[in-house]
């Protein structure tokens, strides 16, 4: 078995939300529904987070498993002009207990220092907020640097 299968793979993407924003919270609960089935089963974690009609969504496991989610979530007509923003091995998970954390970002406490880091235009930025939201909500069990 080649190294490349041991290691942790990791990609942070964003899209907007393509439907009726009326319809987004069966949509949203829609996703988190089969997307924490699929992931149980391909070992994969991570966090979705929402927020004001876009997605944000990080995604650890195996390169393999971690590019056909990504590949499926390209498919689905609620995400439209995909961009991954970090695409990459990593040493160990960040959201390891996590087969599909999901946050609404709007219900943070934070929620007006935390927006910029989402749509920050640096990738860097936008995973350290997903960090903090993740640390905020439990999802994270250690501390990252």
């Amino acid at each position: 078995m080649s190294d490349e299968k041991l290691e942790c793979w990791n990609i942070l993407y964003r899209s907007v939300y393509s439907n009726d924003e009326t319809d987004v919270i069966n949509s949203v609960w829609q996703i988190l529904s089969v997307s924490a089935r699929n992931n149980l089963r391909d070992k994969i974690t991570g966090l979705l987070v929402y927020d004001r009609g876009r997605f944000f969504q990080v995604l650890e496991g195996s390169f393999e498993n971690v590019n056909s989610c990504y590949k499926r979530i390209g498919t689905d007509s609620r995400h439209d002009r995909l961009e991954v923003l970090i695409d990459q091995p990593v040493a160990i998970r960040t959201f390891g207990r996590w087969a599909m954390g999901f946050v609404d970002a709007f219900e943070l406490e934070d929620y007006l220092s935390l927006q910029s880091g989402l749509h920050s235009d640096h990738p860097s930025e936008v995973y350290d907020t997903m960090v903090l939201i993740g640390r905020e909500h439990g999802l994270i069990q250690r501390a990252t640097s």
